[in-house]
């Protein structure tokens, strides 16, 4: 059922970090960027901005860009976040072009014109969000107690993802029920053909999606993960997905990784781009429950 009334490179790396346990009640915990880091990050985007002769003004909770005789707000935590991890400091290059387009004025996000549904119609997915995040009325479903999905229709490079509103729906002249009926159906062509990867860890098995764009994660919810999961790991399984290109896949019977795992979700939940949540999420025949959270025992004292 799909609500309109909302608002609001994959690897296992188990280090010494605080112990993780999961928690059946509470808050999950996410933390951030490194104050140097966060410096970085800000004068590598105004240095960017500059070299367009773009004016920028601070402003609480992020940028006032003023270009081509308008104003566009931007946000630069994410990219920060990406930052971060790889030190590549072309990401902002590539993200001012993302906001105002690259030096023709062209892939600006003024500039994407709203497709039509015969266009767009292979492109609408499901998209996990975090249930804190406050968006404007959009198309979307409640997944657990953190999360919800979304949908979205995104640019043919899926780099780029717009929430669908229900006004939306009357300029294709479709009905909700048959954009989400495609966004199934897509949902399952990004695992259709695809061999999940494995990784063993003291002879467990853990698996990764070979999705490289911001749907990984939301790749769980294909109504064909059984078959992607196949004999690869014991069914049912466990999922974690801390943020939104990351996704590790375990078997229900393998209990004993969970320390290690929580690890891995704490880290990456709160460093990596675009978190989504610490919870657990059981799958099998039934379909995807939170059964618990990890929630990093430094931050409760």
């Amino acid at each position: 059922m799909v609500d309109s009334s909302a608002t609001g490179c994959n690897s296992v790396r188990c280090g010494s970090p605080p112990r993780s346990n999961v928690k059946r009640d509470g808050a999950c915990y996410g933390g951030g960027v490194k104050a140097d880091k966060i410096e970085e990050a800000r004068e590598l985007f105004e240095a960017a901005l500059r070299k367009r002769g773009i004016t920028v003004v601070v402003v609480d909770g992020g940028y006032e860009i003023h270009h081509d005789g308008g104003v566009l707000i931007a946000n630069i935590d994410n990219v920060s976040r990406n930052y971060a991890q790889t030190g590549d400091a072309g990401l902002f290059d590539s993200f001012v072009d993302q906001i105002v387009g690259d030096e023709t004025g062209e892939g600006s996000v003024a500039n994407i014109e709203d497709p039509t549904w015969d266009e767009v119609r292979h492109r609408v997915y499901w998209s996990l969000l975090p249930r804190a995040v406050e968006i404007d009325v959009t198309l979307a479903a409640t997944v657990s107690r953190e999360l919800r999905k979304v949908l979205v229709w995104t640019d043919p490079n899926e780099q780029r993802y717009t929430f669908i509103k229900p006004a939306q729906l009357e300029t294709w002249g479709v009905t909700a029920d048959q954009v989400a009926e495609r966004a199934e159906a897509n949902q399952a062509n990004l695992l259709d053909g695809k061999t999940i990867e494995v990784s063993e860890i003291d002879g467990a098995k853990i698996g990764m999606i070979p999705v490289a764009t911001g749907l990984k994660a939301s790749a769980i919810l294909a109504s064909n993960f059984r078959t992607f999961v196949g004999e690869a790991i014991a069914w049912p399984v466990y999922v974690v997905v801390p943020c939104r290109d990351f996704a590790l896949i375990f078997s229900q019977q393998d209990q004993a990784l969970m320390d290690r795992i929580g690890v891995v979700t704490l880290r990456e939940y709160a460093e990596g781009a675009y978190p989504l949540s610490t919870e657990v999420f059981a799958i099998d025949d039934n379909g995807i429950k939170a059964v618990g959270r990890f929630e990093d025992d430094a931050k409760k004292s």
